[in-house]
């Protein structure tokens, strides 16, 4: 490669893209058919995920040549990212045709097959790439366990796991996946358990080990409380800084129970839960947003357009969709914890306003500023909410409507539930938002999502402002 295209490689590594950019610009004035700066341009396109453009660019490329190995690769990459798959297997296949020998190409090809549920050819086509010395061969490996699983080749899958280890011992992200795998298969709590111990201990910053490690123990609460008891009191020994820890601690033992967790524990839950939230919202059938959207067509007495709202806890932006056509010009605002959960509200472009905040310090500050506030799935990761209450009716208008959800509790108030979300008491819920001056317009029953094919039962609530 010459000087002045290793100088654009160096500079795209480095991330100045713009650098890059310019020299591409610069080749291309001189020769417009000049496939490798084409070619680099769409990295650069690609890098910034600019898929549509890089797309462009690697397509005018190929139309030189043909047999043009990277831009049938950059089209196949960007096709992937832009959810096309099955365009983009044709130009994998294209590219591989040409070379078959490129590991990183397989990998991505057996990923896009796993994409479309072709899950018997990636599971070939990582064989292929397993014989090839690879950057990523740790993530292949990943892969090729995970697509095994889903062929349920469970003892084959074991037998990969064992490879992968043996290679990469201190991967925080195998030791975890065998965990899961461990305790999935073959109900061996024990060695799961330790697994993600050393997980954590091996990167302590990071969350997904004890978030694994969480959802393990209340998989297990459900089959042994005492044995869960006896995990979560070992990791909370190990770990008590931790929110994650702390919170799992106090909804097996039950023991120092608080009314309101922890706002980091509430930030490294989501933004850690923020990319598979939808994923798995759909599949435990989320109809609480709906649910909602129904209280408000029935008791909001303003046209759609006219309002002024706030999605309390709006995460990804489930509710959103539902309340913008009631919003009044840049009239919907949303609120979260998590910047992760924020972010993917954002690009789905259905709110005026997203704001990082604390939902009681940011209605405390928004005096008689709403006409309508709904929050789903918010209560359930609230204890008391005496102060909740009192601080929507004072950012509501008069008038104004809080529609929200919460899971039912046959205890007096509240209560931890080992899941690590709280339920409460349809009387406690009546009498917090009496004393907080609202009237109750309506309590419903509802399903709010399926729980290991269970009901989780609860009611939505509408309450006025007096």
């Amino acid at each position: 490669m010459s000087d002045v295209y290793q100088n654009i490689v160096d500079l795209i590594e480095i991330h100045q893209d713009d650098k890059a950019f310019m020299l591409c610009e610069n080749l291309l004035k001189d020769n417009s058919e000049d496939i490798k700066a084409l070619n680099l341009k769409g990295d650069i396109f690609f890098i910034d995920n600019e898929f549509q453009k890089s797309i462009e660019v690697y397509k005018k490329s190929y139309e030189i040549d043909i047999m043009n190995f990277d831009a049938l690769k950059g089209i196949a990459n960007s096709l992937f990212m832009m959810k096309n798959y099955y365009k983009a297997l044709k130009f994998y296949e294209k590219a591989l045709n040409i070379n078959h020998k490129d590991a990183k190409l397989l990998h991505q090809f057996g990923k896009c097959l796993v994409e479309v549920k072709n899950f018997e050819k990636a599971n070939i086509i990582f064989d292929k790439a397993l014989k090839f010395d690879y950057q990523n061969y740790e993530l292949l490996l990943i892969d090729k366990v995970d697509v095994l699983l889903r062929l349920n080749l469970k003892e084959k899958a074991y037998e990969y796991f064992n490879i992968a280890l043996e290679r990469y011992p201190n991967s925080q992200t195998l030791l975890c996946n065998y965990a899961n795998f461990l305790f999935d298969k073959y109900d061996d709590f024990e060695n799961a358990f330790s697994y993600y111990l050393k997980a954590i201990e091996i990167d302590k910053n990071q969350r997904l080990p004890r978030l694994m490690l969480s959802d393990m123990i209340y998989v297990l609460s459900l089959k042994n409380k005492e044995k869960a008891e006896e995990y979560s009191l070992k990791w909370h020994e190990l770990d008590k800084e931790n929110p994650l820890s702390e919170h799992n601690y106090q909804s097996i033992t039950k023991k120092e129970i608080e009314a309101k967790p922890s706002i980091k524990y509430i930030e490294e839950l989501f933004d850690n839960f923020s990319e598979s939230f939808d994923r798995v919202l759909s599949s435990i059938h989320y109809d609480a947003p709906k649910k909602a959207h129904e209280m408000v067509v029935k008791f909001c007495e303003k046209k759609e357009g006219l309002l002024n709202i706030l999605d309390v806890g709006c995460g990804t932006g489930w509710c959103g969709k539902y309340l913008k056509p009631y919003a009044k010009e840049n009239g919907l605002t949303g609120i979260d914890l998590s910047e992760g959960m924020l972010n993917k509200a954002h690009e789905k472009n259905i709110y005026d306003n997203l704001i990082k905040s604390d939902m009681i310090e940011f209605m405390n500050n928004c005096e008689d500023c709403f006409d309508l506030m709904v929050s789903t799935d918010v209560i359930i990761y609230i204890g008391e909410v005496d102060a909740l209450f009192v601080s929507a009716n004072k950012s509501l208008k008069k008038g104004g409507l809080y529609i929200f959800s919460i899971s039912k509790s046959d205890c007096d108030t509240f209560n931890l539930d080992n899941s690590g979300r709280y339920s409460h008491s349809k009387e406690y819920i009546k009498k917090s938002l009496s004393e907080a001056k609202f009237n109750i317009e309506c309590i419903e029953n509802c399903v709010i999502r399926m729980e290991f094919d269970k009901p989780d039962l609860g009611f939505i609530f509408v309450a006025r402002k007096t």
